[in-house]
């Protein structure tokens, strides 16, 4: 690159100190105290000062020049006519659509625009969404340099929807949708050009201030307005000028909490729901509350009774027979069988004509029947019956699905220091209880279950019992109930193989709690109180649905299985066997050791693997070989016993991988024996796919 091609540059600094040697190899200090821009043309900067040297065409880098800058390597300069002239390197365009510019992790000297670094050493561009690896029903969004995780809101408007194992939400066909255009922030997914998932993002974190961001029309999330350019600090990461170390969390709003980590900032963001036609949002509430109030003015309902057309207005019930209840809700009926109450009569009952449930016949001398005073807690029996913390009783019938019993209402922002979910079958019998807890930085811990059968699991471990921690405290009591004690939240959580569900609560929580378990007021009749509602539910079903946590419903296997259920049962499967298989490598197992490896030690001596050998031991590869076989195995006898098909000899798969690995390597000894055709596959085994060797 010639002088007259240089372009102008800008250097900032306090005092720079420049060496030049003269003519007659004395040296020559100058001491430079307003270095900040450079004429390339003519050699002088702001002040009109010039700056000197002596070796006419000599090449400098500006760090033999100058001391205390830390990007001097990013300039070349040279002397010409006594004068020092600088150029600083060449970077590549920076796109004015990047809102943040940061250091290159390529090259110091130049900025690239913001990216999202992963666990696996890679990252994403600014822009990008990916589905998560940990969780089908998450996506991950980077935006300057922020990695958003967020949960998927399913939306299925079809009137058909179906379910496949590794879609999140229900599938439409392909331009039968009925798309929500009313709302820009509903995404689809096409999968296999066939079917779409419809669904529903939270808008990502944005690392600009408050009023840099603007949301342009018709689209979804808002954006930063102004390019800005950060620099790295050791161990920390940057957020909107502030800058945070390596474990620190925060909170940029009240729908997310985000940590500063190695990887940058990961941030998790609440979704709300999209159905909301009148939104209410209250302060420090992530989510608007759903006015119903608006609608039910104009929805009325028309019934005919006995050749007349009665009308009802909203949440009008009336009862068509005797045992049938019926109520208008947004201009539809719904109606349902009233429960009768179960009596204790000292003799017997009678049926009034006019009433559904029989009553206790009244005797002149009978005595009074004194009532046994309701045992307090929520509680949920093996039949789906539940019964809230006030006494409001219901069916838990919404099928197999997992939905928050109770949690504390976050109305500040704050997340709830638990959340006790309840995961049923079909039929509405619990399976498992889940009880997730946060620390009080928002960020929640893994979650425990528990498992009929007195069993308390942790990140699929069982938990011996009894465990005392500074969370929780776990026991057997005398009637065989396991017992959870939360600390500092008092609540505490009982169930047992013979016994029901129950969760009692002290009076700290009173007026501070939600979900299926009711609000703990001493008022039944506002118990079925929806997510994000401004009054009770108009019906039970809504309550319900409201509540679900939208993972795994419906998503049940033959067995009554769903995938996370089988994962995790795999996992715990795969521990053990762990376990038991790589006992075998100790001499005290030998001659069952040698069941397992006996199909391994067909390769010793193929010609193929000699060089590889002697790089990858054979010794090692038997020893992995004869584990993998052993747990391979031992998980095809107990599949016989459910009907799984089974698929070729468990040892094929770490032969196939060794050898794969040798080629990788090119460490195959090609051309002998072993070669069977043109096409370059070898026989490794001859109840094994043939190997090719890709030449």
């Amino acid at each position: 690159m010639t002088v007259d091609r240089l372009c102008s540059v800008y250097i900032i600094f306090l005092t720079i100190l420049c060496v030049v040697f003269a003519g007659d190899s004395s040296n020559i200090e100058y001491t430079i105290n307003d270095y900040n821009y450079y004429n390339l043309s003519n050699g002088i900067d702001h002040s009109r000062k010039s700056f000197k040297c002596s070796y006419e065409g000599e090449r400098l880098t500006l760090d033999q020049t100058s001391s205390g800058r830390t990007d001097a390597n990013c300039y070349t300069c040279i002397c010409k006519d006594k004068n020092l002239l600088c150029s600083r390197k060449e970077c590549p365009v920076i796109s004015s659509l990047c809102p943040l510019i940061e250091p290159s992790e390529t090259d110091s000297c130049c900025g690239e625009c913001s990216k999202c670094r992963m666990k696996n050493a890679k990252s994403k561009q600014h822009g990008a969404i990916w589905a998560s690896k940990e969780d089908k029903c998450t996506r991950e969004m980077c935006q300057t340099g922020i990695t958003t995780l967020s949960r998927m809101h399913c939306i299925s408007d079809c009137d058909s929807p179906v379910r496949m194992p590794k879609a999140c939400c229900r599938l439409c066909p392909v331009q039968k949708s009925r798309r929500l255009h009313f709302d820009p922030c509903v995404r689809c997914e096409v999968i296999f050009g066939l079917f779409e998932q419809c669904f529903k993002l939270a808008c990502p974190v944005l690392n600009c201030p408050i009023d840099q961001q603007v949301q342009r029309n018709g689209q979804c999330c808002p954006e930063c307005s102004k390019q800005r350019r950060v620099y790295k600090v050791e161990n920390s990461c940057e957020f909107r000028g502030q800058y945070y170390k390596f474990g620190d969390a925060f909170r940029p709003d009240v729908c997310s909490r985000c940590e500063c980590s190695s990887l940058g900032i990961v941030c998790k963001r609440f979704v709300c729901p999209p159905n909301c036609r009148n939104p209410k949002y209250l302060p420090q509430v992530c989510c608007p509350f759903c006015d119903h109030r608006k609608d039910r003015e104009e929805k009325l309902c028309y019934v005919q009774i006995n050749g007349k057309i009665n009308m009802y207005k909203e949440s009008d019930e009336w009862n068509p027979e005797p045992c049938s209840i019926c109520k208008c809700h947004n201009g539809e009926i719904s109606c349902h069988i009233k429960t009768c109450p179960a009596l204790q009569c000292q003799e017997l009952t009678e049926n009034p004509k006019d009433k559904c449930c029989p009553v206790c016949k009244i005797r002149e001398d009978s005595v009074p029947i004194v009532r046994k005073p309701r045992e307090p807690g929520c509680r949920l029996t093996k039949k789906g019956m539940m019964t809230s913390f006030d006494g409001e009783a219901f069916k838990l019938d919404s099928g197999s699905c997992e939905f928050v019993m109770t949690q504390r209402c976050a109305l500040d922002g704050n997340a709830s220091p638990f959340i006790i979910t309840i995961k049923t079958s079909a039929n509405g019998a619990p399976k498992k209880i889940g009880i997730e807890l946060t620390v009080p930085n928002g960020f929640r811990l893994g979650k425990m279950y528990l498992l009929h059968g007195k069993e308390l699991k942790y990140r699929n471990r069982r938990i011996k019992l009894p465990r005392e921690s500074d969370r929780f405290n776990a026991f057997i009591d005398s009637n065989d109930d396991l017992n959870v004690k939360l600390h500092g939240t008092g609540v505490t959580l009982k169930w047992g193989p013979h016994s029901d569900i129950r969760i009692d609560a002290d009076k700290s929580n009173a007026h501070i709690l939600c979900g299926l378990c009711g609000n703990f007021n001493g008022h039944p009749s506002d118990d079925h109180w929806p997510q994000f509602g401004l009054g009770p539910a108009a019906s039970t079903f809504e309550f319900i649905e409201s509540w679900k946590t939208d993972s795994e419903c419906g998503m049940e296997d033959l067995y009554g299985q769903s995938e996370r259920d089988v994962l995790e049962m795999e996992t715990e499967e795969d521990e053990e066997l762990e376990d038991h298989c790589s006992k075998l490598i100790s001499p005290s197992h030998r001659a069952e050791r040698r069941k397992y490896s006996r199909n391994c030690k067909k390769i010793k001596k193929m010609s193929l693997l000699s060089s590889c050998r002697s790089t990858f031991p054979y010794s090692k590869f038997l020893k992995d070989c004869t584990v993998q076989v052993c747990k391979c195995e031992e998980k095809n006898r107990r599949r016989k016993r459910q009907n799984h098909r089974l698929q070729e000899p468990c040892y094929c798969r770490p032969i196939h991988n060794y050898v794969g690995e040798c080629a990788r390597r090119g460490l195959l000894t090609v051309g002998g024996a072993d070669l069977m055709n043109l096409e370059g596959k070898v026989v490794l085994h001859p109840k094994c796919q043939d190997f090719k060797l890709g030449i």
